[in-house]
């Protein structure tokens, strides 16, 4: 059950609870909040958990990055060093060299400005999941003192 339904359900009890006349109080069954406090709880994790595969998947793409990149100009090197004897073939490898060395910065760059990117629209997109939360339960918590006034109100009219 996810943590928006374990939340309804827990509304859904104090809705349906037993008013303590005049004290504005209702009565619950403690051990049915415990279970849904506990639901929630195991729940909430699988939130962190995403969030942190994101950070690993964010990891591994700069781990793979930055190897590729090694892996480019550790390649380049070692081509350089098979033609050093050869004046216009060290020239032509140089210029080989820089391109590459070029390339992988801007391609690093790319990469990095990609992940950048995602990880905005990740956190951009959980925020605006978390204010839609807190949304929810405010206006949830809003009608609950609503209805608890308007119980106050019908019962001491009924006085």
């Amino acid at each position: 059950m996810s943590i928006i339904d374990t939340l309804d359900q827990l509304v859904s009890i104090l809705e349906n609870a037993k008013n303590v006349p005049l004290t504005g109080t209702v009565i619950v069954n403690k051990e049915i909040l415990e279970e849904i406090v506990t639901s929630i709880r195991k729940n909430y994790p699988h939130e962190i958990k995403r969030g942190q595969t994101i950070l690993l998947e964010r990891s591994d793409i700069l781990d793979s990055a930055r190897q590729e990149a090694a892996s480019i100009i550790e390649d380049t090197k070692n081509h350089q060093k098979e033609l050093v004897n050869k004046e216009e073939v060290v020239q032509l490898a140089h210029q080989k060299s820089q391109e590459l060395k070029e390339k992988t910065k801007k391609e690093c760059i790319r990469l990095l400005q990609n992940l950048h990117k995602t990880f905005r629209n990740l956190i951009k997109q959980q925020d605006e999941e978390q204010v839609k939360r807190r949304e929810y339960i405010h206006e949830s918590y809003q009608a609950i003192l609503n209805q608890m006034e308007q119980f106050k109100k019908d019962q001491i009219d009924q006085l």
